[in-house]
């Protein structure tokens, strides 16, 4: 495997310092995609189906949120709208107590 090189080694010289050259070369590379931390409120029944997915997969959460996102997206738009519906109906709303059913 071929390692890459570090866009500070690309541009040694002898007028650079020690200390700026070690941290021209470590620097984290950009990634290529934008990260955004979210909030949002979930049941402890959603929880525990999150955290019953996460261990059976081995994999994290963003993971298997990730993953539950592209089987929605490959479902059919009938499909797809209705178990977002049902999941909606399904959800306790904001500022209201929980109703009985």
């Amino acid at each position: 495997m071929k390692l890459k090189k570090s866009a500070g080694l690309t541009t040694v010289t002898e007028d650079k310092t020690l200390k700026t050259f070690v941290m021209e070369a470590s620097k984290r590379p950009v990634s290529g995609s934008q990260i955004t931390r979210v909030n949002f409120s979930l049941t402890e029944n959603d929880i525990d189906h999150f955290d019953r997915l996460t261990q059976e997969s081995g994999a994290s959460r963003v993971a298997v949120l990730r993953a539950s996102l592209d089987a929605l997206s490959r479902l059919d738009e009938e499909t797809r709208g209705t178990l977002i519906r049902q999941a909606e109906i399904a959800s306790p709303k904001t500022g209201k107590p929980p109703v009985k059913r």
